[in-house]
């Protein structure tokens, strides 16, 4: 059993979770037409839906991990750990990235819906009026859930999968692949960035839980801000602070905020160390190891027919062959197939972010 997933893994593992996501959004609506739920977005029928479908993406992983002989706690570094200090950074991070992030995504959404970028409009993703009993239940389904099944499928499956190539390839197309699967132009910019900065921090941390951590806080922390300027009516300096970071912001604070934070995050990812020593060879060289024992094998069982010239030997050999030639080749397939797979996925979630964009500008 090997404990890290292959390059060509991850890409046939994203076209999975494209799949599994859009199909199932598509049945939800179908049965909620039916059914007559309300799935509008807003609704806690809609927040506990996405949710609970997000949840299967982790779920599909450990059943693709155990078809391609995978140790699954290993392999999304799920057993890497975390200690006070990572925790201290991983905080630390989020409030950064919030500086620096938040007023690009705005600027990016009113350079592309032709705004002036000094005029004040909301333009953030705002839910409008949010209830009480909403903002709690998101607090566990967006907050902690949702994290914990984004972070394992992107960061755990297509970033672990993609380390070999190296990681900024392995942060940049994992990134690429959070910000389209999600499918919310306006906020292409903070998801692409966020991603980068997840990405990097669980292959430097060699472990799931900083990102599950930084991605968790992210979360509290938006949909504490919308609660507030939506329902909570508040006055004073913090409200008009957090009002012009997320709404209203302008040029001063990206030139100036934006670029310290921006360096404060790049001090601190550069200063994460490891929780978790890697023991166990890369899930290629793994394979090929594996390879070269079943052949030993093979020459084993030909030489003990050989000696004995009996049916038996012979026959228990054969099958001995066929199934480890079976194994071996139970999850094999050339380089153009997983870039088709891969491609596959990266065509449904572009299209829908297009899609998207063109419906939201």
């Amino acid at each position: 059993m090997k404990h890290n997933w292959t390059p060509k893994e991850s890409g046939i593992s994203f076209s999975m979770f494209v799949l599994i996501y859009f199909g199932g959004t598509l049945i939800l609506a179908l049965a909620g037409e039916l059914a007559g739920f309300n799935l509008e977005k807003g609704s806690i029928e809609k927040l506990v839906a996405n949710s609970l479908l997000l949840a299967l993406l982790p779920l599909a992983s450990y059943i693709f991990a155990a078809y391609t002989d995978t140790n699954w706690i290993s392999a999304v570094k799920a057993d890497g750990g975390m200690n006070i200090k990572t925790a201290l950074k991983c905080v630390a991070l989020v409030l950064l990235c919030i500086v620096a992030f938040v007023p690009l995504s705005v600027l990016f959404t009113k350079l592309c819906s032709g705004v002036s970028l000094t005029e004040k409009t909301e333009l953030a993703t705002g839910t409008g009026s949010i209830s009480p009993v909403y903002f709690v239940l998101s607090i566990f389904f967006t907050g902690i859930l949702t994290a914990f099944s984004e972070e394992t499928a992107f960061r755990g499956v297509i970033a672990g999968g993609l380390k070999p190539a190296g990681m900024p390839f392995a942060a940049l197309t994992c990134a690429l692949f959070f910000m389209l699967m999600h499918a919310t132009p306006a906020q292409t910019v903070y998801q692409f960035l966020m991603g980068l900065v997840m990405a990097v921090l669980f292959l430097k941390s060699n472990s799931l839980w900083p990102g599950i951590i930084v991605h968790s806080l992210n979360n509290i922390i938006i949909l504490t801000v919308d609660f507030i300027l939506s329902e909570v009516k508040v006055t004073g300096f913090a409200y008009e602070a957090v009002r012009y970071l997320f709404y209203d912001c302008d040029l001063i604070i990206s030139v100036f905020a934006a670029p310290a934070a921006a360096a404060g995050i790049f001090f601190l990812l550069k200063s994460v160390k490891p929780l978790k020593k890697e023991k166990y060879p890369p899930a290629e060289e793994f394979d090929k190891l594996r390879k070269e024992e079943t052949e030993k094998e093979d020459l084993k069982w030909e030489k003990i027919a050989a000696a004995k010239n009996n049916e038996t030997y012979i026959e228990n050999r054969s099958l001995y062959v066929s199934e480890n030639r079976r194994i071996l080749s139970k999850y094999s397939m050339s380089r153009k197939q997983v870039y088709l797979y891969a491609l596959i996925g990266l065509l449904i979630t572009a299209e829908m972010w297009i899609e998207s964009f063109i419906r939201l500008f």
